[in-house]
Parts: C-alpha cells; sequence; structure tokens
C-alpha cells in the first residue's frame, strides 16, 4: 500500500505525460511571447527610421529622390 507505486514513483507515472505537455505548453507560450516582443520592437524601429527620414526631408535636409532611396532601403531591410 505505502510502496513505490503509491507515491507515483514507478516508471511509468514518475513525471507523468500531462506534466510533460503542460511543460512544452509553458515553452511554446514563452518562445511565442519573446517572438512577438521582437516583432512589435523591430516595426516600432523601422517606424522610428521613416519618421526621422520625413523630418530631415521636411527641414529641407535631404531632397526628394535621396528620401525616397532611403525609405525603400528602409522598407526592404530586415532590421
Amino acid at each position: 500500500m505505502f510502496g513505490r507505486e503509491y507515491y507515483g514513483c514507478n516508471s511509468y507515472n514518475a513525471f507523468g505525460y500531462w506534466n510533460i505537455l503542460m511543460i512544452i505548453g509553458w515553452i511554446l507560450i514563452l518562445v511565442s511571447l519573446i517572438w512577438i516582443i521582437k516583432l512589435k520592437k523591430k516595426k516600432d524601429y523601422k517606424k522610428n527610421l521613416i519618421i526621422e527620414l520625413k523630418n530631415s526631408f521636411a527641414n529641407g535636409e535631404i531632397g526628394e529622390e535621396e528620401y525616397l532611396n532611403k525609405k525603400n532601403i528602409i522598407n526592404r531591410r530586415k532590421v
């Protein structure tokens, strides 16, 4: 009655299949959150670059051709 099997220490229930699935689920959730945060930072970085570029163009620091060229480079770039 109070042997190894009572405490769940046999080879089949030592850790349990549900516990393994729960750990895999938590790992997937954490990886997804990290991935979403990285994507958001990447979009914010691109948005800030484009805003700075627009300000430079509006202030007359760069011309239209240079503005369009840099804007295309930023949009193609994988930051």
